[in-house]
């Protein structure tokens, strides 16, 4: 990311809300012996953390875990061996977790959370023979010591790792007497299920790593200290039975070891660490408990991998000693990630929409950590006090308090086609109305089939210029259209003007005609999400039939469009870009029944029925700019059905120069979209996805109005002219059109 946007986000880090943080960090200012923990924001700004008994001397953070709905938790060690920890709400309040089930004595190595905001806290009791600690937290900050359950380590030992997912089942993992490997599962009230089996090493081996799925499912890794000293990595059913991995070239002897694993709600997993003969390893664990080695992009030779994370996707992030780190695809696919030489990375996380955190220290003892763009792109952590120069980060997690900030929940603008197209078919039923109605424009065969007695039928002499067979017309209109925000769709606005031309011939009782037009659409998106502009060439072809006392338009419009689209993220700091086009289908169909109340019919009543169905077909495009937040979308289908019904008035002044004729109309209009679905996408260079909407699904009942002013001259040489207002209203959606017709009838 540009070195701009990060200077503008440091002038507005002080704003930084809820909503923008995707993630928090935890380590040492070593510089100052303190220790620190900060939220990050999408764009890479930290902001410190601090409150009541957060550690301000000789203290550090050594983990931290976030879940979804903006719960986090950290821990670590305040004033030398007295331990720390804290939840951590959405608006940076810690709450400090303490009480007689947590001895200061406690050192705490590891810590989970749900979204239910229960918590896991885990580490060694340094009193006696050091033995092991864990304990269950609730939301509210009760802690229920493990210590008593089956075979947990509560002489000597050590727990290394925990997880817990959103039901409050968890898992964890370490060791106990004489090095033995230890983990069990953890029920919601605090039982424990000891694993054994399955090759585990519970003679001498110790489990580096645990994690657990929204299933039950479980994964650990660790090592076995007997024999050729294999590492070790198992599949952890709910019921506890384990199922040990090998192939893949899973490192058997060498003192070999697994330090990190990770697991998704599919049952897709990634581990890593050490390989035989001290190599580096990492491997993707499928849904079958098979195996697949990751290599490639400069794997080998970095040292062990100490870091992985993995999302819903499938997609992965990992980091190693000595300046590694790579994105993993769901097609096993590494992509390096450009960090500092000499970096021991201690820490990764990867968000579903595939944007990376890491945390660690390169040589010299520097703190590093810093935001990963999918497309690769890196942002060091900036701001809030962050260790500028000796100092360590230990943990860093994602929170998931709002995607919106790098993830679209929206793309637009799939309803500015159809908000277009509409507008221009406004236009043509401006200009067929004057052009059909009994008011307007009778053919003297029509007018010739009204029983002179007939009231219903009754319908007036027309003007010389008006039984002209031939018409010519041009048109320019406008429309303001608002819509308002809808589910993850924010606000609209369309601002579009355009214009028709077209020619038709009366035969008979039947109008045949075609016209072609141009608009252009500037449209904006609410909460500062960008604004974009729509050009659309269209043309249609177009009759209509009339009978005394019915009459029918039918209308068929083909077009084609080019769109310039700009969007914001990152709170208006990062731009992405995007040239698109499309094409529409849309039929029109009204039927009226237009009926005088008199005999000299200077006012006619119509009641109406109109439709109008507009087919979208965008073509896929991929957008582009420097923030690496860039999406790639497919091309889509929708269609918008509005349809109308109502009534409408005419009076007719006849005048020596001609005749002036006034309509007005009241009407109800309903908006129906239809194939609006949730698409997938992803960032382009990244194989992760992600839902966005495409368009409101909400449908729309409006209120309509018009009014219409036509001069009809009674030369023939004279052109005629008509001004058009109409609108559609309601508490979500407005629109105000407008037009003028110029005409000559010949």
């Amino acid at each position: 990311m540009k070195k701009t946007i990060v200077s503008l986000a440091l002038l507005v880090s002080h704003f930084l809300t809820a909503e923008d943080i995707i993630g928090i960090i935890g380590g040492e200012n070593i510089n100052t012996n303190t220790a620190y923990a900060a939220f990050i924001s999408a764009d890479g700004t930290a902001t410190e953390l601090t409150g009541t008994g957060f550690p301000q001397s000789i203290g550090t953070i050594t983990a931290v875990a976030g879940a979804s709905a903006g719960k986090a938790i950290i821990a670590g060690e305040n004033n030398s061996l007295h331990n720390y920890a804290a939840f951590v709400s959405s608006n940076g309040t810690l709450t400090q977790i303490s009480g007689s089930a947590l001895p200061s004595t406690v050192t705490l190595a590891a810590v989970a959370i749900n979204a239910g905001g229960e918590a896991l806290i885990a580490g060694s009791n340094n009193t006696g023979a050091v033995p092991a600690y864990a304990a269950l937290v609730s939301s509210n900050g009760t802690i229920t010591s493990l210590s008593g359950g089956a075979g947990f380590p509560s002489t000597t030992g050590t727990i290394e790792s925990v997880a817990i997912n959103a039901s409050g089942y968890g898992i964890m993992g370490g060791n106990g007497a004489a090095t033995a490997g230890y983990a069990s599962l953890i029920s919601p009230n605090g039982t424990l299920q000891q694993l054994l089996g399955g090759g585990f090493p519970s003679t001498s081996g110790t489990i580096f790593s645990v994690a657990i799925n929204s299933s039950g499912k479980g994964l650990i890794g660790g090592n076995d200290n007997t024999g050729a000293q294999p590492a070790y990595a198992a599949v952890v059913d709910p019921d506890g039975t384990l199922h040990p991995l090998s192939g893949g070239g899973f490192p058997t002897s060498g003192g070999a070891a697994i330090l990190t694993v990770a697991l998704n709600d599919s049952g897709v997993g990634l581990i890593g660490g050490q390989g035989t003969g001290g190599g580096s390893y990492a491997a993707r664990v499928h849904s079958d408990n098979t195996l697949t080695q990751l290599t490639g992009a400069g794997l080998s030779g970095v040292g062990d991998v100490t870091a992985i994370a993995i999302n819903a996707s499938g997609a992965g992030i990992l980091g190693a000693n000595f300046g590694y780190a790579a994105f993993i695809s769901p097609n096993d696919t590494l992509t390096q990630i450009s960090v500092p030489v000499g970096l021991a990375t201690n820490s990764v996380a990867i968000t579903d929409a595939g944007v990376g955190l890491i945390g660690g220290q390169v040589m010299a003892f520097t703190a590093y950590a810093a935001v990963v763009a999918p497309n690769g792109s890196v942002t060091l952590i900036s701001g809030g006090n962050f260790p500028p120069f000796e100092g360590v980060i230990n943990s860093v997690s994602t929170i998931l308090m709002s995607a919106a900030a790098t993830t679209p929940t929206s793309i637009g603008p799939y309803s500015a086609a159809s908000n277009t197209q509409l507008a221009a078919s406004y236009a043509l039923t401006a200009h067929l109305r004057m052009k059909n109605t009994g008011v307007a424009n009778p053919t003297p065969e029509v007018a010739l089939l009204a029983d002179a007695t007939d009231s219903k039928r009754q319908l007036p002499t027309s003007l010389p210029s008006q039984q002209k067979p031939y018409t010519v017309w041009m048109e320019p209109f406008g429309d303001y259209v608002h819509q308002s925000a809808s589910g993850s769709i924010p606000a609209t606005a369309n601002t579009i003007g355009g214009g028709l031309i077209g020619f038709d011939c009366r035969i008979r009782s039947a109008i045949l005609g075609a016209a072609a037009g141009y608009a252009f659409n500037y449209l904006h998106y609410g909460q500062s999400l960008g604004h974009g502009n729509l050009q659309e060439e269209m043309a249609c072809l177009y009759t209509a039939y009339q009978r005394p006392y019915f009459y029918m338009n039918a209308v068929v419009w083909g077009g084609i469009y080019q769109m310039h689209n700009v969007r914001h993220s990152l709170f208006g700091l990062a731009t992405s870009k995007a040239h698109l086009w499309g094409w529409l289908l849309s039929p029109h169909l009204e039927i009226g029944s237009p009926i005088s109340p008199t005999r000299h019919p200077w006012c006619t009543f119509e009641p109406f029925a109109q439709a109008d169905w507009v087919n979208n077909w965008q073509k896929a495009f991929t957008e582009k700019g420097a923030s690496g937040l860039n999406v790639k979308m497919d091309g889509q289908y929708n269609s918008l059905l509005r349809s109308e019904a109502g009534l409408r008035v005419y009076q007719s002044l006849n005048y020596a120069w001609g005749k002036v004729l006034l309509e007005e109309k009241a009407s109800y209009v309903n908006l129906a979209p239809f194939h609006v679905h949730t698409a997938t996408t992803a960032f382009v260079g990244s194989a992760s996805t992600f839902p966005v909407a495409i368009a409101s699904t909400k449908v729309q009942n409006l209120g309509g109005t018009e009014f219409r002013l036509a001069f009809l001259p009674a030369n023939c040489k004279m052109p005629y002219g008509v001004l058009s207002f109409q609108g559609d209203f309601g508490s979500s959606y407005q629109s105000y059109f407008g037009s003028v017709e110029l005409g000559k009838n010949f």
